[in-house]
């Protein structure tokens, strides 16, 4: 039986959720506001539940579902603060319902990997940073997705009630290389700490894939970034190269040590 507080964080996140499809429905500002008053509600509440499943006597409860649900957290704040100034609320569509299954999946499937943080300063850093780079590098994977649809449409001449709820292609397209900027800087701080507080065990055998995709990704948001700023490359380059790079950063996550 769930606790209290994940059932209401559960709720506040359906309801958010619930909010932001009625948009299309009945488009209205009201709406949008209600969806995005319910996710800050829900964020909170989900932070809340971070602190109990994570902070314990032992030390840190690090195991792959909090740091997924941590993750999606993460995201969901990106969201609300990039929210405020640019339309962008129906990414409220992708990111709440993985914010509700990464709450679901670590109640029903609970675990521990303890790990004393305190004890090892290096660690905590070292993860916490990871973790923010991934959260900033997949919001611009999703971005990315906004902005495809964007595109796609314009290219067809099909100005749908979907393109009017999204801010112009071209502060899109900005948007987007200010969040890739910022998290190819973050993962290149990320590998540099690597190097630098496990640099006995980087390459070693059940690091090195691991090791090698991450450096991958790094080298597909670089390359990216060069060609925009050299080259000027057009928006499906810019697509297929988050695409991608995300990706790459997604299956070194995944990998098992």
């Amino acid at each position: 039986m769930f606790n209290p507080i994940v059932l209401a964080t559960l709720f506040f996140y359906f309801i958010g959720t619930l909010f932001q499809a009625s948009v299309f429905v009945c488009p209205s500002k009201c709406l949008k506001s209600f969806a995005l008053s319910f996710g800050l509600i829900a964020i909170c509440f989900h932070a809340v539940l971070l602190h109990i499943w994570i902070d314990m006597d032992a030390g840190q409860n690090l195991n792959w579902l909090n740091l997924f649900s941590t993750a999606t957290w993460l995201v969901a704040l990106f969201l609300f603060v990039i929210s405020i100034k640019k339309s962008i609320e129906l990414l409220i569509l992708i990111i709440f319902p993985l914010n509700i299954l990464s709450i679901i999946l670590v109640e029903l499937f609970p675990m521990k990997t303890m790990i004393n943080t305190l004890a090892n300063p290096n660690n905590l850093f070292h993860i916490l940073l990871a973790i923010f780079t991934f959260c900033v590098l997949f919001f611009a994977g999703l971005c990315s997705i906004l902005l495809s649809m964007q595109a796609h449409c314009i290219r067809n001449k099909k100005f749908t009630n979907l393109i009017s709820k999204l801010p112009a292609i071209e502060s899109m397209e900005i948007l987007l290389f200010q969040i890739i900027l910022l998290g190819f800087i973050l993962l290149s701080c990320v590998l540099v700490s690597s190097f630098y507080f496990y640099d006995h065990i980087i390459f070693s055998q059940h690091l090195l894939l691991k090791s090698i995709i991450t450096i991958c990704s790094w080298l597909v948001f670089a390359t990216l970034l060069l060609g925009k700023f050299l080259k000027g490359w057009c928006i499906r380059n810019i697509i297929i190269g988050t695409y991608l790079g995300v990706i790459l950063l997604i299956c070194a996550v995944m990998f098992k040590n």
